[in-house]
C-alpha cells in the first residue's frame, strides 16, 4: 500500500494471470475502489494484441488475459481506467474486453486460415497483412476508437496462430 501526502492510499496487486503482458499489476485507489489497469483494458477501443514478450518474442495468451479480467471485480467496485480508451464500471469493462478478445481471436483465426502462411511469416510481406487486418477491424467495429493499435500489435496474435 502506498500512502500519499493527501492521506489517500493506493494498493498495488499483481494478478494471478498474465493478462496482456508477461505479468499484470493493477493499482486500486482505495477510497473510491477505482482501478488503474494499463493495457489490460481498452474500453470502447481496439486492443493492442501483441501479448507479453517472452524470450524476445510476443506471446499473447488470450485465455490468461480473460482470466486476468475476471480477477478485477474482486479488487475494486469503482471505475476502471485502462491504458487506452474510456473509463467505465468494472462489470461493463470486463464484459466488453472479454467479448472483444473472443471476437478478435475469431477474426484473426479466420484471416490466418485464408492468407498464405509464408506471406504472413515473411516480415517483408507481413506488415501489409497487418494493415489489412487493421482496416478490417475498423470497418467491422466502427464504434470503437484507436484502430491503429490493431495494425501495430496484431502481429503477436497472427504469429501465435502460425505455429
Amino acid at each position: 500500500m502506498l500512502k500519499l501526502r493527501s492521506g489517500e492510499t493506493i494498493t498495488l496487486f499483481e494478478l494471478k494471470h498474465a493478462g496482456v503482458a508477461s505479468t499484470q499489476t493493477v493499482a486500486r485507489i482505495d477510497n473510491t475502489g477505482d482501478l488503474i489497469v494499463g493495457d489490460l483494458v481498452h474500453y470502447k477501443a481496439h486492443a493492442w494484441l501483441e501479448g507479453g514478450i517472452v524470450d524476445g518474442t510476443a506471446r499473447p495468451d488470450l485465455a490468461a488475459w480473460r482470466a486476468a479480467l475476471e480477477e478485477l471485480p474482486a479488487l475494486g467496485t469503482g471505475k476502471v481506467y485502462g491504458g487506452r480508451g474510456e473509463a467505465g464500471g468494472v462489470a461493463e469493462v470486463v464484459a466488453f474486453q472479454t467479448e472483444y478478445l473472443s471476437w478478435a481471436d475469431r477474426e484473426v483465426t479466420a484471416y490466418v486460415a485464408s492468407a498464405p502462411a509464408a506471406a504472413l511469416a515473411d516480415p517483408a510481406q507481413a506488415s501489409a497483412h497487418y494493415a489489412t487486418l487493421q482496416k478490417h477491424f475498423a470497418a467491422a467495429r466502427p464504434e470503437l476508437g484507436l484502430s491503429y493499435l490493431v495494425g501495430y500489435g496484431v502481429y503477436g496474435l497472427v504469429n501465435a496462430k502460425l505455429k
